[in-house]
Parts: structure tokens; sequence; C-alpha cells
């Protein structure tokens, strides 16, 4: 059984070896930040046209904003331990918008 965090280097890790593991992993991690900064800019766009900002500081500022917005999120819980986390990942906190969770 593969934990849910590294999942795609723990299997490649298991049944490669560590090298190809290590490029499969800095692979995920740079398209996730590719990923996002392609919808950010795509979002900009809208927000430029709709506050009158110009695109790449509406795209820094939102990308700034949804990375505190995810660091917030997954952020350490009262009583969690790396032990506890990886068994229930599912448990963490939930940011909230006017006391309504923005999670299930």
């Amino acid at each position: 059984m593969y934990p849910r965090a590294g999942a795609e280097f723990e299997y490649v890790s298991n049944a490669f070896g560590r090298r190809l593991a290590f490029v499969v992993g800095w692979l995920i991690i740079f398209s996730g930040i590719l990923g996002a900064a392609t919808v950010s800019l795509g979002f900009a766009g809208y927000f430029s046209d709709l506050v009158g900002l110009p695109v790449l500081p509406s795209a820094i500022l939102i990308i700034f904003l949804l990375a505190g917005i995810l660091l917030y999120s997954a952020g350490p819980r009262p009583g969690a331990s790396p032990e506890t986390d990886a068994l229930d990942g599912h448990h963490r906190r939930c940011p909230r918008l006017h006391s309504v969770p923005l999670c299930r």
C-alpha cells in the first residue's frame, strides 16, 4: 500500500530505483508549478479586465493568494504527528469563509 502524498515517487522507487524516482518526483513538482502559473495567468487576464490592473501583477497576486490558502489549509493541526498524518491525511484543517467550510 502506497501513501497518498508522494505515491508516484514511492511507486517508481520500488519499481525502478531511487534515481528515476527522484526525476519523477521533480517532474511532478514542476508540473504543479507550471499548471498553477498557467491557470493564474489565464485568470489574471479576466481579473485585470475587471479591476484594471496589469496582467502580470494580477497573476503574481493570485499565485501568492492561492499559496497562502494552501499553506493555511495544509498547516499543522493540534495533536498531529507525522504518524497520524500518514494514516489519516483526510482529517486536515478545513479553511472557512465567513464560518462556512470550504471543503467536505
